[in-house]
């Protein structure tokens, strides 16, 4: 279903990054959190400079600097 929404930024900003870090649509991303899928237990917060974060559920695999390059090498490209 096709609709627009008013969301607070923070939830958008939420949803932007997981539809950009799962390759998933904006529209599935929100699905997600409202179903619950998402939303527990990862807070969005920001750092100094402004960037969103969220902290990993508990179990989570960890993410080494080799992905993390790989990933802003791939956004710098984007660009």
């Amino acid at each position: 279903m096709r609709t627009t929404l008013n969301l607070p930024d923070d939830i958008y900003e939420e949803a932007r990054a997981i539809s950009h870090y799962d390759k998933i649509p904006l529209g599935e991303a929100i699905g997600r959190m409202v179903r619950g899928n998402f939303g527990s237990g990862r807070e969005l917060r920001y750092t100094e400079e402004g960037l969103p974060y969220f902290t990993a559920p508990p179990g989570a695999a960890k993410v080494s600097h080799e992905h993390i390059k790989a990933v802003i090498a791939e956004m710098e490209d984007a660009i």
